[in-house]
């Protein structure tokens, strides 16, 4: 499998917990490819999409072909339910699927509890302020971007123990891409303690979506440039 999540801004501090600005979620559907070593091996498509009220959905897939499956990737889907609240997006549900791991999370703010309904048996945990499932931090970003921090971190859950990814803005970068040529934000992320980085590009002109994220793994590098997008409310 493959996770490119996967997922900021006048400098004041070199650490700023997750504090979403108060503008909605802008809604978008966008189309990436995926590479490895420069070779295309997939695809991946991510909207958003206001559903009722102060609800959205968002939706992420990736399709790969053969070269890709021969590395041990799968197709998968990934879903969450969330709210825009006071200023601030939280999630309600969260799935993932890719034909062997299926995760599903509920989340009650009400009673401060998550629930893992892909343990047996199901598995309830304490849930944090603040905290994003893991699909939910692209989105977060696209939004925090426009505040002018220099470091944010994130804590996002899967059903297990929450975890802390951190993510730094390096200055800006012009990109060129099939899709157009970008003036970029380019943002690095790391896990917690982890080596392991993984680098995005974030254009303004397009409500700060990534139009391209690299990571290097220990079987090479992979990649995801943006291919086409549409903003249907413009």
């Amino acid at each position: 499998m493959f996770c490119f999540y996967l997922p900021i801004l006048t400098f004041i501090a070199l650490f700023s917990n997750h504090t979403n600005a108060s503008d909605p979620p802008i809604e978008f559907s966008a189309e990436y490819n995926l590479l490895h070593n420069n070779a295309q091996i997939g695809k991946v498509t991510l909207a958003v999409k206001k559903v009722a009220g102060d609800q959205y959905k968002l939706t992420s897939s990736t399709k790969t072909g053969s070269l890709a499956k021969l590395l041990g990737a799968r197709d998968s889907t990934e879903t969450s339910l969330f709210e825009h609240k006071n200023g601030q997006i939280r999630p309600l549900t969260y799935q993932y699927k890719d034909g062997k791991k299926n995760t599903e999370l509920t989340f009650n703010w009400a009673s401060s509890r998550v629930t893992n309904y892909s343990e047996k048996p199901t598995e309830v945990r304490l849930l944090q302020p603040g905290v994003l499932d893991g699909a939910l931090m692209k989105i977060a970003l696209m939004q925090d971007l426009n505040d002018a921090t220099n470091k944010i971190t994130y804590h996002s859950t899967d059903g297990g123990r929450f975890k802390a990814y951190s993510f730094t803005q390096l200055g800006k970068e012009n990109i060129n891409l099939t899709s157009g040529t970008y003036e970029t934000i380019k943002v690095v992320r790391q896990k917690e303690k982890k080596k392991e980085l993984m680098y995005y590009w974030f254009a303004k002109e397009l409500h700060m979506l990534p139009v391209m994220i690299t990571r290097e793994k220990s079987f090479g590098s992979f990649k995801m440039t943006l291919s086409k997008v549409d903003f249907p409310n413009e």
